[in-house]
């Protein structure tokens, strides 16, 4: 008889966990090489991460994975906007960082105000954005480099459905 232990999941070690870091980082850079097309009907690009949610959010992935992540990101923010075309509408290039829920976050490129304005007014029945504490510093918190000339803003994101009510931190450096 074969008995099977159903905490033996929770005692796995996370596999290839250099290849996948390697790659994803790879991809980032890749995706963010050149200053995509500007949209002016969209209003916006954005760029996911290139990596399985299982593996960027689970509890076995190291924090030190998940910081070259944030630290991915941010340098290729950095890097767009240095590469950022002169145009006559206004781009803004913008890192997003949610926390916990790491694979949701991004950068993202605003093409013009109207869309960015309506990107940052979240507050209804379903969905509200609380400023964090200026006391709190993402680059401090997490280790991470941010470059002198970026902004930084943070939220308390609460999320309400039915009964259930979810919360994040959303992280926000580069031009806002």
């Amino acid at each position: 008889m074969r008995t099977i232990n159903i905490n033996s999941s929770l005692k796995k070690k996370v596999r290839g966990k250099k290849r996948k870091t390697k790659d994803m980082i790879e991809s980032i850079t890749k995706q963010s090489i050149s200053f995509p097309e500007v949209d002016l009907e969209g209003g916006y690009w954005h760029m996911h991460l290139p990596i399985k949610q299982s593996f960027i959010n689970s509890e076995k992935t190291p924090l030190k994975i998940k910081r070259l992540c944030i630290q991915a990101i941010i340098d290729r923010t950095e890097e767009l906007i240095k590469i950022k075309p002169k145009t006559e509408v206004k781009i803004r290039v913008v890192a997003f960082i949610n926390l916990p829920d790491l694979w949701y976050s991004e950068i993202i490129i605003f093409f013009g105000d109207s869309h960015y304005t309506e990107y940052f007014y979240r507050n209804n029945e379903y969905q509200k954005w609380i400023p964090l504490e200026n006391k709190r510093d993402i680059a401090k918190e997490w280790g991470i480099n941010v470059p002198d000339t970026f902004i930084i803003r943070g939220y308390r994101e609460e999320l309400m459905n039915d009964d259930l009510t979810y919360e994040n931190e959303l992280w926000y450096l580069g031009e806002i």
